[in-house]
């Protein structure tokens, strides 16, 4: 038997009649519908756990539901994995708290998606050539401390260390302007993302019309073939507008 809590995944603009096709996260067949309030809704399910577990069960479903939303509403704010309300009138009060807020973010992504790109430098050592090449300074260090016995280099691997990752972090900046600027000519939005490894030039998020993401890609494409064999493109396509929303929404419990 389901609890009262309310499991909330996303708003959107207007209502939807009826249930989704997605079942929603929790055990078994789990009905997702939504929630409305005037012209806005939340997509909710019922839950009876106040903690939900992040197991790839939970993660999938709650990632279908987006899915599936984004396909037939023109805006979709998101709510973090794991978002809870105790009981239905605890969201019909945040919907009724919020409303304006709401609308004005929604007004402000409509008919619009995310995508994202990771650019990846293909081989390490090539780029480690490129800097000494770039960095005269840093190759002949480098070449003044191979002359000196390994035990008295300590602090001039310290410092050579630091001379590459500045060299390094100066290539990403000036690589990724220029990915950029090949790519954005359709953005209403970029936002750049952390890079986790040396190899990664860029982590970028891009706020597209929905009827320019076709252009968006084939600029992407003819990017790859460009830098073939340099640089490698991970692409994630149309997903919920997490990097530019930044609605502080509070579920009162």
């Amino acid at each position: 038997m389901r609890g009262e809590g309310r499991y909330l995944y996303c708003l959107i603009q207007g209502t939807h009649e009826g249930v989704f096709q997605s079942p929603g996260v929790g055990n078994g067949r789990v009905a997702v519908r939504a929630l409305s309030f005037k012209d806005i809704s939340a997509v909710v399910s019922e839950s009876n756990a106040d903690l939900i577990r992040a197991t790839a069960e939970n993660c999938m479903r709650h990632e279908k539901v987006l899915e599936e939303v984004i396909q037939n509403h023109r805006a979709l704010l998101p709510f973090e994995f794991g978002t809870v309300a105790p009981d239905e009138k605890a969201v019909e009060a945040m919907l009724r708290d919020n409303c304006s807020q709401i609308r004005k973010t929604l007004s402000k992504i409509s008919g619009r998606i995310e995508v994202n790109v990771k650019a990846l430098w293909r081989d390490r050592k090539t780029v480690f050539q490129e800097i000494l090449k770039e960095h005269k300074m840093i190759a002949h260090y480098k070449e003044e401390i191979a002359k000196k016995p390994f035990d008295a280099t300590y602090q001039d691997r310290i410092k050579i260390g630091q001379m590459i990752s500045e060299a390094l972090r100066e290539k990403k900046e000036r690589e990724s302007e220029k990915l950029i600027r090949s790519l954005r000519r359709h953005a209403k939005d970029v936002m750049r993302g952390p890079t986790f490894e040396d190899e990664m030039i860029m982590n970028v998020s891009f706020l597209l019309p929905r009827e320019k993401k076709e252009t968006f890609e084939k600029d992407l494409y003819q990017l790859g073939d460009q830098c073939e064999g340099r640089i490698d493109f991970k692409y994630q396509d149309e997903r919920p507008p997490y990097s530019f929303v930044n609605l502080n929404l509070r579920v009162k419990t």
